[in-house]
């Protein structure tokens, strides 16, 4: 498999993962601020699967890397909040 489509592969893979912590984020969030960047950042992240999966076989660009380094951040900061979520809930 040519790198750029392993490239795009890995980005759709976490933006999945970078979703799926963002929806369960947002219904854990009790501030309406958060809930709203939690659930405009899923939708860029759908954004983000589908733009990789129709552009499959085309060229790499320098974006490529960019963005997977972006997405893995931003799933690191969604993770993050829902464990400093969970453990404040467990001291409760």
């Amino acid at each position: 498999m040519p790198v750029p489509d392993l490239l795009r592969i890995a980005c759709a893979a976490v933006a999945i993962m970078l979703m799926a912590a963002c929806i369960y984020a947002m219904f854990r969030s009790r501030d309406a601020d958060q809930r709203l960047r939690f659930g405009s950042t899923a939708l860029i992240a759908l954004v983000v699967v589908a733009g990789q999966l129709d552009t499959l076989g085309g060229p790499g660009n320098w974006r490529m890397p960019v963005l997977l380094v972006a997405l893995v951040l931003f799933t690191i900061g969604a993770v993050r909040f829902l464990v400093k979520d969970r453990r404040r809930a467990l001291e409760r």
